[in-house]
């Protein structure tokens, strides 16, 4: 994870880079806490990519990627440190069976 406690540019990147993953999530994706995976779905190379980018900037390595049975394109990522992360910021989450979502004004 980012380091916060440099402050300054750090952390307007890290919430800059916080609002798009909510942002993505939001539009193309849900986070499952029980097993804490976040999933991402589409077709565009773009968003998959900064995805991808934004998972590396929060310090995750490991992700996996498959085509679902819609042949869309489905990148999941199970990483306990992120999943809390995401959910102290917006803890009425978008899951799978929940699509309501509260933002916090900073974003």
């Amino acid at each position: 994870m980012p380091n916060l406690a440099a402050g300054g540019q750090n952390q307007e990147g890290f919430l800059e880079n916080l609002g798009i993953l909510i942002g993505l999530l939001v539009t193309d994706g849900y986070i499952n806490p029980k097993n804490y995976s976040i999933t991402f779905t589409g077709n565009s190379e773009e968003l998959q990519n900064k995805f991808k980018e934004l998972l590396e900037f929060f310090g995750v390595e490991k992700f996996y990627e498959r085509i679902d049975d819609k042949n869309v394109k489905v990148t999941q990522v199970k990483n306990k440190n992120l999943v809390n992360l995401v959910l102290s910021y917006i803890p009425t989450v978008k899951t799978k069976d929940n699509t309501k979502i509260t933002l916090p004004n900073f974003f």
